[in-house]
């Protein structure tokens, strides 16, 4: 399966063209891909709250390379970090990491990688089923539905501006209030996962570090 960064650039796509879709910010979709890689280690007990922010659980490789290049940036730190400040650390720290997230789909099968003279690359969707799939999950949390992972993607996806591009305004406006439903409710019931994912998906926006 796809990881969560890797769901998002799907998602950013403009599917015909094989480029980021025209509107789409592509420091904002770095810091979202970063954002959702972080999320994507809470999902897998390797990141968990700390004061202050965020702290690795263990330092051991992953079985994807760059969820295993973010652990070695966190394992950096003494102790916890604010969770913008580990976007900012996985965003720069991790060389290339869109272009890699876009070579680890073409791997896949889900992309097409065509090279035009000799620098430009596109990347048309190969997949749509692939595609289609990740739209789905989404749609299930406008529809009030879908667990943890599909709760990160949506919040990554609206805090990186691929919503806002990739949805209607109509889905777009039900999942930030299904996001807001889900941050009470994981308050109110102690759960902690949530509260850390929907956290790291907030400090996606660039205004939170001014």
């Amino acid at each position: 399966p796809m990881i969560l960064a890797e769901e998002l650039v799907l998602l950013s796509l403009d599917s015909d063209r094989g480029r980021i879709a025209n509107g789409i910010d592509k420091r904002a979709l770095l810091r979202g891909a970063a954002g959702a890689i972080l999320a994507e280690m809470v999902l897998r007990k390797r990141v968990h709250a700390a004061p202050g922010g965020i702290a690795l659980s263990d330092s051991l490789p992953d079985f994807h390379p760059l969820l295993s290049e973010a652990t070695r940036l966190l394992a950096r730190e003494r102790g916890a970090i604010a969770e913008s400040l580990a976007i900012r650390r996985v965003a720069s720290g991790i060389s290339g990491l869109l272009r890699r997230l876009l070579h680890s789909l073409v791997a896949r099968d889900i992309l097409h990688d065509e090279r035009q003279a000799f620098f430009v690359h596109r990347y048309p969707v190969r997949s749509m089923q692939a595609l289609r799939e990740v739209f789905a999950r989404v749609h299930a949390v406008v529809a009030g539905q879908g667990g943890h992972p599909e709760l990160a993607l949506a919040a990554c996806a609206e805090a990186s501006g691929v919503l806002a591009v990739r949805f209607t305004s109509e889905e777009r406006f039900r999942v930030r209030r299904q996001i807001e439903t889900r941050r009470e409710q994981a308050v109110a019931g102690g759960d902690t996962e949530a509260r850390l994912i929907l956290s790291l998906a907030a400090a996606i926006a660039p205004d939170r570090d001014r």
